[in-house]
């Protein structure tokens, strides 16, 4: 009895495969797409990391670079580590920087990120003497 329901149903299901083989036969197969389709995400991808995240940082590196060969002795300068000071001398590596009356660091020339700027008091003041104009609703 098991066996006849087992052949039935082979018989069964190899039948409605085919009647679908046939059923579907009628579609064109799907054509496969060039390299160049398959790629184009990532090459996209690969422009969009090089212009947003590889060319600024490069871009940065050489402006520090130039940076660090423009300083002169007796700048004041701001380190990366926040420590202010005023630059006695330098070599290829090393920065000696004055940051109190006879007090002298030396620190890797690559660590200094900045020129103290010092600010304008006449700016400053200019701006609190601006009139807010107040507009009525």
């Amino acid at each position: 009895m098991f066996q006849k329901f087992l052949q039935i149903f082979i018989l069964q299901s190899s039948f409605f495969l085919l009647l679908s083989r046939l059923a579907f036969s009628n579609e064109e197969p799907t054509p496969k797409p060039n390299a160049l389709e398959q790629f184009f995400p990532f090459i996209l991808l690969a422009i969009f990391f090089y212009f947003l995240l590889i060319r600024p940082q490069q871009k940065k590196q050489k402006n520090q670079e130039t940076f660090l060969s423009t300083l002169k002795e007796g700048e004041e300068v701001l380190t990366s580590s926040g420590i202010y000071g005023k630059i006695m001398n330098i070599t290829s590596d090393f920065v000696i920087l004055e940051i109190a009356p006879e007090t002298q660091i030396r620190i890797a020339k690559a660590f200094i990120s900045s020129y103290v700027q010092e600010k304008n008091p006449s700016k400053e003041n200019n701006k609190g003497n601006k009139k807010i104009k107040r507009i009525k609703a």
